[in-house]
């Protein structure tokens, strides 16, 4: 398998802290699962949470969804999220090669 490049290490960095810091500071969980996979085209980011959730069709003030959507689209990757009163899932997928 191929060296992950650097701007994708960081991207990847900065996605995950994102995620974790808006989970702290907005959901009220008490459980926030983490996981990262590696395929030979991919990098996976998945977060699950047992918070309030929120409501996903209403855009938010701040840059946190945004930016997160933004540096996966920049690597040609993609964001997911999917929210209820019961916890939230949000789901990066960035490949590894453009």
């Amino acid at each position: 398998m191929k060296a992950i490049d650097e701007p994708l290490k960081i991207a990847t960095y900065r996605i995950l802290q994102e995620v974790v810091n808006n989970t702290i500071k907005h959901s009220g969980c008490r459980e926030l699962e983490v996981m990262l996979r590696l395929d030979e085209r991919h990098l996976m980011l998945s977060f699950k949470d047992d918070g309030k959730g929120f409501d996903t069709s209403v855009q938010c003030d701040g840059f946190g969804i945004q930016g997160i959507d933004d540096r996966a689209a920049a690597f040609g990757g993609g964001l997911a999220i999917e929210s209820s009163g019961a916890g939230t899932l949000i789901n990066v997928k960035l490949p590894l090669f453009q």
